[in-house]
């Protein structure tokens, strides 16, 4: 996920941000002798916003491992707890009002 010290989405962001910043101007003041840059500045920005999405549905995929991992050791970590707490097996499973009345 890192590249040169940065996260791989913001390198695409980057890339995209440089492919809006070309156009734009091209926009803002008509084309005039830059006809031929514009097919040209749409499909550099189509492609980097493809690798931006691409990029984004890999960081996504990542953190969703690793929210998985976390709340798998979680699960694992309040089991040993209540393992290692003693609680009779007859209380397990019971309701906290059955708990109670005892």
């Amino acid at each position: 996920m890192f590249s040169c010290g940065k996260v791989t989405g913001l390198i695409e962001l980057d890339a995209v941000d440089a492919c809006v910043k070309t156009l734009y101007p091209l926009l803002q003041d008509g084309f005039g002798s830059n006809e031929g840059w514009f097919p040209n500045s749409v499909s550099d920005l189509r492609r980097t916003a493809e690798e931006l999405s691409q990029a984004l549905d890999n960081l996504s995929k990542a953190v969703d491992g690793y929210f998985k991992i976390v709340s798998t050791g979680g699960y694992a970590l309040l089991c040993n707890l209540r393992t290692s707490v003693g609680v009779p097996n007859s209380m397990l499973g019971r309701k906290v009002e059955e708990q109670a009345v005892r």
